[in-house]
């Protein structure tokens, strides 16, 4: 049977180029074949699951904090008595980050109860990776999981190729089950005292086409223009992929690490697809915008006004 792209409309998902990340929106990860969080092109993250005292965590809320942000709130029915009012939630806060050399995926767990007497409960993460491309992925396939190297007590790390991906989760306890790898907390909570823990993910790619840029655009498109268009056109507006981004939309800007000096490219680039860039001018210069067949910018076209009043001026003389 021939594969299909999977879809992504059902995802939430966050961005920090080059770095992004589709997940459900119970905040679990596996379930659909797109899911995962991805850097340079690579998953580096295939599969999560959070348990609380190995049952699994019921959905309640999803908050899209930022680009890169998010928080999901879910009930630990498993620690509380039978009954129509649940006193266990656990809080799931997310967010990723990049620079020039690597990307991170930070998550902190807060379990939160409303009972009197502490609860004593084992917190557990499982994670697997295949370091996939996105071209396989988006075409409906994967590669095989590949297995965890323990490095201590709360390190582990894989690699691939050019691509190696590391989990750091201080106070778990690092286990491997097969391909997946297993972070456990001995988590004790009650109403003054909730339980926090957190683990983050790096990943690097030696052979990364792009990476984070260093310079963010900070003016306005405006200000960069040192040429008026000339008479009978007009800008059309795209003020949602427009690449002089303003102060909320900084996160998927891309610079290239051949770049040629005084220039970076900007990326107005959709998940899956972050590599459709342009070359921007850093500082104002003589030249005009240089438009690129991938990248989103806006076009000029005569107004229809102004071609009926060149036309009449035409038929005049």
């Amino acid at each position: 049977m021939h594969s299909l792209q999977p879809l992504l409309h059902e995802q939430v998902i966050l961005v920090c180029a080059p770095a992004q990340a589709l997940v459900a929106p119970d905040g679990s990860m596996g379930a659909a074949p797109i899911q995962g969080v991805y850097h340079s092109d690579v998953r580096v993250l295939r599969r999560y699951a959070a348990t609380v005292t190995g049952s699994v965590v019921e959905h309640l809320s999803t908050d899209q904090r930022s680009a890169s942000a998010v928080r999901h709130l879910a009930l630990a029915r498993g620690l509380d008595r039978h009954g129509a009012d649940p006193r266990t939630v656990l809080i799931t806060d997310r967010s990723l980050s990049c620079d020039a050399e690597q990307a991170g995926f930070t998550e902190t767990l807060t379990v939160q109860t409303a009972r009197r007497r502490p609860t004593s409960t084992v917190l557990t993460i499982e994670l697997a990776a295949d370091l996939s491309p996105m071209d396989m992925v988006k075409a409906g396939d994967r590669m095989d999981d590949l297995s965890w190297s323990l490095i201590d007590t709360t390190t582990a790390s894989l690699q691939r190729g050019a691509v190696r991906t590391a989990v750091s989760a201080p106070g778990a306890r690092l286990a491997t089950k097969g391909t997946t790898l297993l972070l456990q907390w001995d988590a004790e909570a009650d109403a003054a005292h909730p339980f926090t823990a957190s683990w983050s993910l790096t990943a690097s790619d030696a052979d990364a086409v792009v990476q984070a840029a260093s310079v963010l655009p900070t003016r306005r498109r405006s200000q960069y223009m040192t040429r008026r268009p000339r008479p009978g056109w007009r800008w059309h507006s795209t003020t949602s992929t427009t690449c002089c981004w303003p102060a909320g939309r900084p996160r998927i800007v891309l610079s290239q690490p051949q770049a040629r000096p005084g220039s970076s490219p900007c990326s107005a680039g959709t998940p899956c697809g972050l590599r459709g860039c342009c070359w921007r001018p850093t500082t104002p210069g003589p030249w005009p915008w240089r438009r690129e067949p991938c990248a989103p910018w806006p076009i000029f076209r005569p107004s229809a006004q102004r071609r009926h009043r060149r036309a009449a001026r035409q038929d005049h003389a």
